[in-house]
Formats: C-alpha cells, structure tokens, sequence
C-alpha cells in the first residue's frame, strides 16, 4: 500500500509543478516579470491564509488514519468528516471577508508597481478572497484521502483538475493577457473541483451504524482540541515563516526580483515533489505504529524512512544544486533570469533537503501527539527569522533570503532530531542516521562535483551534454547512496511487492 500511495502522491502532486514549470516561460512573455511577480505575491498570500487548513489538515488527517486502523472506530469517520467540513467552511467564510476588507491597503501601500494599476491589484485580491472561501473546506477532504489511505482516488482528482485549470488559464491568458483572467479561472475551477472533492470523500468512507448522527458533534471538536491547536500554531507560524522572505523581497525589492526569486525557488521545490509522496503514503502507518505503543518498530519504522529520503534527496537535490544556470537555461531562456535565479536555486535546494530529513522526524512527533517541543520551536523562530531574512536581503539581494532559508532548515532538522531521539531513547536511530547521512552527502557531493567539472571540461558550448552528464551522475549517486543505506539487497517491503 505504502509503494502503491507513494506512486499515486508522486504523479499527483508532479503534475501541479510540472505544469507550473512548463507554463513559467508563457507567463512571463504572455504577462511580463512583473504579472508573473503579481501571480506569486498572492500565490505567497493565498498561503499565509490558509494557516488553519495545514493545521486542522495535519490532525484530521492523524485522526482519520488512526480511526481507519481500528475497525471498530471506523463507522464514526462520517460524523467527524462532517464536523470539521462545517467548521473549515466557516474559517474560510472569515477568512475571505477579512482580506476582502484589506484588499485596498495592500494594493495601494503595499506593493511597488510601473505596469500594474491598483484597481487591477484591487480586483486580483477580491477573486484572491473567493477562492480562500471556496478552497478552504477541501483541505479536510483531502484528509480524508490521505487518512483512510485512499490516496490514489485524491491524485486521481487533483491531477485531473491541476490539467484543467492548466490549460484554461494558459487559453484565458493567452487571448487576455492579463493576471485578472488567470484569478477568474482559478475562481471558477475551484468551485467546480470543491463539489467534486466533496461528494466522493463521502463515498469512500464506511457507512456510519446510525446514518442520522452524521451531524456536527462538538464533542469531536473538543477530543482533537489540544493536538489541532497545537498544529494550527505550528503550521500556522512554519508557513508565515516560509513566506517571510517573499514579504521583504516584495517590500524591499521591485516585484521583478520577486518573479526571478519566485522562479529559483519553485525550481527548488522540485525535490518537495520527489520526497513528499513517500512521506504522504507512510504517515498514515506512522500513525497507526504510534498509537501501538512499540516503540523498537515504531523508530525502525523511522530509520527506514530517513534512510529512503536520504536517497531521494541525494538524486534529485544535489544535482539540482550543481546544475542550476543549465536547468534555468533550459527551462525559461531568459538571460535576465538565469543571472539572478541560479544562486537562488542553487542555494534553496540545499535548504529543502535539510528540511525533508527534519520533515521525516517531525511526522513521528506529530503521530506521538508530542508537539509542545515543536511549538516552542516555531515560536522561537517566528522571532529571529524574519529579521535574518531582512539582514541578508538588505546585504545580499534575493541570494540573501535562500541563505537565511538554509539556516532554518538546518535548525529545524536539529530540533526535531533531537526532540525525537529524547521521546524514543534509540541510540541505534542515532547511530544509524548519523552514520548513512554523512556516507550519502559525501557520496553526492564527490559524485556531483565530478559530473560537473566533466561537464565544464567535455561541453562547455553544449548544455544538452552538460544535462546529460548531470543525469548520469544522478543515476550513480542513486546507486551509491542506496548501497550505503540497504546494502546490495532488497528492503522487505520491496521484495512484499515483487513476491506480489
């Protein structure tokens, strides 16, 4: 199930970024860099605002996986899906209201345009606060999927309407020419994919014992009080942590280097749509192993998850890191932006395979419900972060907010480490991470700096065989690191799969 999950998350949640990618160089000719920055403004405020839907999201889906695991809880999935689908539709009702009453401020005193009116940045924020209200709810749908592990169906879904929405704004900005048309249609494909969602997370649910109690019960709002409070501020904070830095570049800088950052860091993110559908298909078992209360197969558990991502990460980041003024070239061919985006990238990725291994922790933490150490931590963050955000743009431009990005992944992958280490009291989880993280970062690294200066010495007028060096050598650090953490046989889980 974990194989299937993962296979079904890595095509469901490839298609968004891919897309993303592809229509990156139609945006910028079809809206120029400063509609493109305009997009990834409210992309950065759509995000902020959904600081309730990660939090009540993570412990739903917690909540919903635990359940499924008992067979004898699993008739009151039902009740609680419609608890919470009340509650999340009332959020985003405030939510977008609130931002509809902000609009004018922002577009007038917050966001430095040459092109752009402020009507037009006016009516972007109001169809902005449409579909908050609109996309809210679909969180706990979603966590529906996740939870019961029907992960497939949920892909399924949003992969369809991820191509949807894909080629309708490319069609609206194409005879438009205008980020209004691309908000109109987001609007309108939300709305359409909300009642969708919606009627078939009720279907994979099991028929409740009673149909009529399938009712808002506060007393299941009061048994995930604690823990959906705890995650709402988690989340909450973590995500206006991670925009911090899109908040000053957009108040310090044109919005022209917003779009180039914008543009580095989604090219980052490309490692988040590697490592996530594997962490996605095992936290519902995460789950399930945490409320058994053995704790030897609950921290193999996790040691079998650190050593998957260190592969992954080593493949697909480090070459990311190495490559980036070719993937950039490639991928927009646009000289202004390979000039300031490939640091940006370069850097951010290092970040965000630092953050996947904390991710790996903070997923055992939150299946444990030991979250007060992770609050405290965030807390603390929220402080000094967005001041070395400001210290470092101030100093080194957009290159700047990817270094400060670095120093919170690393310590947030400290914390969580030691956090878990202290819940589990595993010296063998030390040991083991310890030694398979500096085997496999070694391992790339030489692997990495030998494909590029091969690239740099055999085609240094061919970018195409600079990829494909950068291709071979991801296939060989692959190789290595998945040595060094399984040896030269097959995990257990793999030869289920085979012997299937």
């Amino acid at each position: 199930m974990i194989f299937r999950n993962s296979i079904a998350n890595f095509i469901g949640q490839l298609i968004f970024p891919v897309i993303s990618i592809i229509l990156v160089p139609f945006y910028i000719h079809y809206l120029g860099l400063e509609g493109y920055g305009l997009v990834g403004f409210f992309s950065m405020l759509l995000i902020l605002l959904n600081i309730f839907t990660k939090g009540l999201g993570s412990a739903l889906q917690r909540e919903f996986a635990r359940r499924d695991g008992l067979l004898e809880l699993r008739p009151t999935t039902p009740g609680l899906l419609r608890t919470f689908e009340i509650t999340y539709w009332i959020i985003g009702f405030v939510l977008g209201l609130v931002l509809i009453l902000f609009s004018g401020l922002l577009s007038t005193d917050w966001l430095k345009t040459e092109t752009i009116t402020p009507e037009t940045l006016r009516i972007c924020l109001l169809l902005i606060s449409v579909s908050i209200a609109v996309t809210f709810p679909n969180s706990v749908y979603q966590a529906v999927f996740i939870g019961a592990q029907r992960q497939v169906v949920g892909n399924t879904l949003n992969s369809g309407f991820a191509i949807m929405q894909a080629i309708l704004s490319a069609i609206v900005v194409w005879l438009w020419q205008s980020v209004v048309g691309f908000y109109i249609n987001s609007v309108v494909i939300a709305v359409i994919q909300l009642l969708v969602t919606r009627y078939l997370a009720y279907r994979v649910l099991p028929a409740p014992e009673q149909p009529q109690n399938i009712i808002f019960d506060w007393s299941e709002i009061k048994k995930l009080w604690k823990i959906s409070m705890d995650l709402i501020w988690i989340n909450g904070i973590g995500l206006v942590i991670t925009q911090a830095d899109r908040v000053v570049i957009s108040r310090l800088l044109p919005i022209s280097f917003l779009g180039i950052y914008n543009i580095g860091v989604s090219g980052a993110r490309l490692l988040d749509t590697f490592y996530a559908p594997f962490l996605s298909a095992t936290y519902p078992q995460t789950c399930q192993l945490a409320q058994l209360n053995d704790l030897t197969d609950f921290a193999r558990h996790l040691i079998r998850n650190t050593k998957v991502m260190m592969v992954i990460c080593m493949t697909v980041g480090l070459p990311l890191s190495f490559f980036a003024p070719e993937i950039l070239a490639i991928w927009t061919r646009n000289t202004e932006v390979i000039m300031g985006g490939s640091a940006v990238l370069s850097v951010y990725v290092i970040g965000y395979i630092l953050l996947s291994y904390a991710t790996v922790f903070y997923q055992g933490i939150m299946a444990l419900g030991k979250t007060r150490y992770t609050t405290w931590y965030v807390t603390l963050a929220l402080l000094w972060y967005p001041l070395t955000v400001l210290f470092l743009v101030n100093r080194l431009q957009i290159v700047g907010a990817a270094w400060a990005w670095i120093l919170y992944a690393g310590t947030s992958l400290v914390m969580n480490f030691a956090v878990m280490i202290g819940i589990l009291l595993r010296a063998n989880l030390v040991r083991t991470y310890t030694e398979r993280i500096v085997l496999t970062t070694l391992a790339g690294i030489v692997v990495s700096l030998s494909a590029r200066s091969m690239a740099s010495s055999f085609y240094p007028d061919l970018i195409w065989g600079r990829m494909f060096l950068a291709g071979l050598g991801a296939i060989v650090t692959a190789s290595v690191c998945y040595i060094i953490c399984f040896g030269f046989g097959i995990p257990d889980e793999l030869k289920a799969i085979f012997e299937k």
